[in-house]
């Protein structure tokens, strides 16, 4: 009906072969139709390029690119690179997400004239057996609360890549790119940058987003987790942020520091 605006949604493919289709699928039936699926394959050596390609055969809105493995990072620029529409969403190959989840994403950013809209997960377990459902706190008044929220989060629901909506006219005037030289976090990095030039930030309570978790938990890279605590702290001050949030973020960065140290004392120990 009204005038939809198109949504790209930027989808690094990376050896998914088992878990590929359900995500295509949860994006080929979504509710808001006016989508641009963009298909990057980051050199997989199984099926999953295959599947991409049939996939385009059957929906006229995926388009499917391949280089050689660079990267999920890497990935996902030239996605950033190859995408047209007025919002952006990254979702990972091995999820899913439910029917609206798009659709209610770009309601919120219309609503609010927002830059970025941030919506909940739902996290399941490699059995299958445990859902934990995480959600943004709902409304702020003004961006030092939204940042107060950030400081005083435990749900990493900030950081994650796939629960933000993004207006492309934010990220093509700041010339957002996934830092390459990351090797953990890159997603809250990117997150972050992002939060701190966005005049309007909006959160929405459902949590459309389906993360599997995988079996096999990556080590935690603390070098970068403190570099980015260090990032949420210098924004914050700059945004006028209670002391007590700021401490907290302080507080968070001095264990992870502890963690750091203990880490390589490990490291050298075995």
């Amino acid at each position: 009906g009204f005038n939809m605006k198109k949504v790209s949604v930027i989808v690094p493919v990376y050896n998914s072969e088992k878990v590929l289709r359900r995500c295509l699928e949860s994006l080929c039936n979504q509710t808001y139709s006016e989508l641009q699926i963009l298909l990057i394959d980051d050199g997989s050596i199984d099926k999953s390029l295959k599947i991409c390609c049939d996939f385009k055969k059957k929906d006229k809105r995926i388009e499917v690119y391949t280089h050689p493995n660079h990267g999920v990072s890497y990935t996902r620029n030239i996605g950033i690179e190859k995408c047209d529409g007025e919002y952006i969403i990254f979702i990972d190959s091995d999820d899913e997400v439910l029917p609206n989840m798009i659709e209610n994403y770009v309601m919120a950013l219309e609503r609010d004239c927002s830059e970025i809209v941030i919506g909940g997960i739902c996290f399941i377990s490699a059995d299958k057996q445990k859902r934990i459902i995480s959600l943004p706190t709902v409304r702020y008044k003004n961006l030092a609360q939204f940042w107060e929220q950030v400081c005083l989060d435990k749900t990493g629901i900030f950081g994650y890549v796939p629960n933000k909506m993004y207006s492309r006219k934010l990220i093509e005037k700041e010339h957002l790119k996934f830092n390459e030289n990351l090797h953990a976090q890159e997603d809250l990095e990117f997150a972050l940058r992002a939060f701190s030039k966005a005049i309007s930030i909006s959160t929405i309570t459902e949590a459309g987003y389906l993360y599997f978790i995988p079996g096999n938990h990556r080590n935690m890279n603390f070098q970068d987790i403190i570099r980015n605590l260090k990032m949420i702290k210098s924004i914050s001050e700059e945004k006028n942020v209670s002391k007590e949030a700021i401490e907290n973020v302080k507080k968070f960065r001095s264990k992870h520091i502890l963690l750091c140290i203990m880490q390589k004392r490990l490291m050298k120990s075995l």
